[in-house]
């Protein structure tokens, strides 16, 4: 088994567990624009994020395992975020408030990773299972991932 399939989501998690185990402060995921929420770890306003950040200690990635690439035993994503974007906005099945979405998360994950490279902080990924959505027309993370034992990356 290489290190890829290993990474492979067992069993589901919610994001909001993941993201606090790796790291991040989620008591605001209890609150909203409207007053607290009765099911933080399902706030829109933060389970479908793709990046999450602890200012001055990590941040972390919400990736799904498809795309993580292997290579002699090491692990790599390549994302161009702004390319995505740029397609995103050109998808006629997208209505505009869902292009408007994608492409505020992917800046705020382009922010993130600029983020954590400027001040040397960690990465860490929690790794998400697609459940019958392609990469191409992904615009949502699911409020659920499937737990990983992902360390730093």
């Amino acid at each position: 088994m290489n290190v890829k399939d290993r990474l492979a989501p067992k069993d589901s998690a919610r994001v909001m567990d993941l993201v606090a185990a790796a790291g991040v402060d989620v008591a605001p995921w209890a609150q909203s624009k409207k007053g607290p929420v009765l099911v933080p770890a399902s706030n829109p306003a933060y389970c479908y994020e793709w990046a999450f950040v602890q200012l001055g200690q990590v941040v972390v990635l919400n990736l799904w395992h498809d795309q993580i690439d292997e290579l002699n035993g090491q692990l790599s994503s390549v994302l161009n975020l702004r390319a995505w974007a740029e397609k995103l906005r050109t998808w006629s099945e997208l209505r505009p408030s869902q292009c408007s979405v994608g492409l505020g998360r992917a800046k705020r994950m382009e922010k993130a990773i600029a983020y954590a490279y400027e001040n040397q902080l960690p990465i860490r990924v929690i790794v998400g299972a697609a459940q019958g959505a392609t990469r191409r027309t992904r615009t949502r993370r699911p409020r659920r991932s499937r737990a990983s034992n992902s360390g730093s990356v």
